[in-house]
């Protein structure tokens, strides 16, 4: 009979060990950006664990890979284990990352007023969404952007083509507060995933210049009813 291996006690599942109370891992790339979730996620798997004390940093220890178990594999045997291991090891890890934890504020500010543009393949909803997590970790480090700066680089950042634009400087009503670029990015987001022959965009993103059927589109002409921009169908397509 072949001798089994050695698996720690615990439950298991589809034939391998399971923890029933893992701790978050970390790989520690991009700590200035992702340390401190990471710091909040331990705090928050220490407070719902029944995990004895001693055994907690060796858990958490096992829980780490890349850079971030490298700045903790020269800690002792008696560190680890002690009732405050999880303390030890999270101050080992923030003796390590310091120097990128220093810089976290200018790299929050890079990301939240230049950071990258929308993407070509990137919805309205998606980009707005990430826009939101940078100005959320750009709050954290103390900086609190206005909300017609916020709004203003998200529009900046959207990457409209023209005839978007046009239509977002319409349903904006020429304001760029958070609140009125977002309502009308999402107008511009449910309109190019309408389908059928009222579609504004082809596959390869050049707009249709073939007539505009509105019966077609009844998300369309209920947006541009609300804006008083449809008297006719002739009046329709110089809005557009």
């Amino acid at each position: 009979m072949a001798a089994s291996s050695v698996v720690p006690a615990g439950s298991y599942e589809g034939g391998g060990y399971r923890d029933r109370e893992p701790p978050p891992t970390y790989d520690g790339e991009d700590p200035e950006m992702t340390f401190r979730v990471y710091e909040k996620n331990v705090k928050l798997w220490e407070f719902e664990t029944d995990v004895p004390p001693t055994k907690r940093g060796i858990k958490l220890m096992r829980a780490l890979s890349g850079v971030a178990r490298l700045a903790v594999d020269e800690m002792s045997f008696e560190e680890i284990t002690a009732a405050d291991g999880v303390s030890q090891v999270m101050r080992k890890l923030k003796e390590y990352f310091l120097p990128h934890l220093e810089v976290s504020l200018p790299r929050a500010f890079e990301q939240a007023v230049y950071g990258a543009a929308r993407q070509s393949k990137e919805g309205f909803a998606e980009y707005i969404a990430r826009m939101d997590r940078n100005f959320t970790r750009l709050s954290k480090e103390g900086v609190d952007l206005p909300d017609s700066a916020q709004g203003y680089i998200i529009y900046r950042h959207a990457a409209l083509n023209d005839a978007q634009d046009q239509r977002f400087l319409v349903w904006a009503d020429g304001k760029y507060d958070r609140i009125s670029v977002v309502k009308a990015l999402r107008k511009l987001d449910k309109v190019i995933r309408e389908k059928g022959k009222s579609t504004f965009m082809t596959e390869d993103d050049s707009y249709k210049e073939e007539s505009f059927h509105m019966e077609m589109d009844p998300v369309l002409k209920e947006f541009l009813e609300d804006d008083g921009l449809m008297e006719s169908s002739s009046t329709c397509k110089k809005a557009i």
